[in-house]
């Protein structure tokens, strides 16, 4: 490496190579492999001696690029306990199709997905007992296997519905005009189509009972909200439904 130039790995040269008990001269092309001024011949061009023969012609060392290290494989972890909205690697049943063999799930993305049954499917109840497609109901909330194959659903895992002290609706939050599309007791869930054009329908939980207000401002239950009616959902700041006002 010239005196001149500080060491930098990449950096090319030519420069002059004489053999001092043949007196053969060469003119080589250099690659800087580090910063410690080692250097890599990457071409070597014999040049006439001083007594007119040339130099034999020499092998340009090549070099063997590092194995790469195999990186190993983790399995992803397991899904934890849906709080609130759908999450990544979480689901929720909007609506099941026994006779059609098909189910339609809220996955998290822009668009409901419809999805047809496995040949083998089934679901596991939340105690582990064995469950068919029947036993689903739209506001289900479970964990997902799909063979992306077909694709088909292979098995839904149904999760438990959430409960204080494991969930917390405190704090502000806010709240949204939406359409009634219905709502599941045992699941803690309320279906619902938010408003905008190409929207999908979307299942959120209660942690508690949510008040409800009808459109004559007295209380009334989920059960008597009828499907596509205009209402407004308060949410708490962790995502869970706290109130539900029929507007229309």
């Amino acid at each position: 490496m010239p005196a001149s130039e500080p060491s930098q790995a990449g950096t090319t040269f030519s420069c002059s190579i004489v053999v001092i008990n043949t007196g053969a001269r060469f003119i080589a092309q250099a690659r800087v492999t580090d910063d410690h001024g080692d250097v890599l011949v990457t071409a070597l061009d014999p040049q006439p001696s001083s007594s007119g023969v040339s130099a034999a012609p020499t092998t340009v060392p090549t070099t063997v690029p590092p194995t790469q290290p195999t990186v190993p494989v983790t399995a992803p972890p397991a899904a934890a306990v849906l709080t609130g909205p759908p999450t990544r690697g979480q689901v929720a049943v909007i609506s099941v199709n026994p006779a059609g063999n098909e189910l339609t799930l809220d996955t998290g993305s822009a668009q409901d997905v419809t999805y047809k049954a496995c040949a083998q499917f089934h679901a596991v109840a939340p105690g582990g007992a064995p469950a068919g497609l029947s036993a689903l109901v739209p506001g289900d909330f479970a964990t997902d296997a799909v063979d992306v194959n077909v694709p088909c659903v292979s098995q839904l895992s149904i999760l438990n519905a959430p409960a204080p002290p494991q969930c917390s609706t405190s704090g502000l939050g806010g709240a949204a005009a939406v359409t009634w599309e219905g709502f599941n007791q045992s699941a803690h869930a309320v279906l619902y189509l938010p408003s905008g054009p190409g929207e999908a329908i979307v299942a959120d939980r209660w942690c508690t009972t949510p008040t409800v207000v009808g459109a004559s401002n007295a209380a009334v239950g989920l059960s008597q909200i009828p499907k596509g009616a205009q209402v407004e959902l308060t949410l708490s700041n962790h995502g869970w439904i706290t109130a539900v006002t029929v507007k229309s």
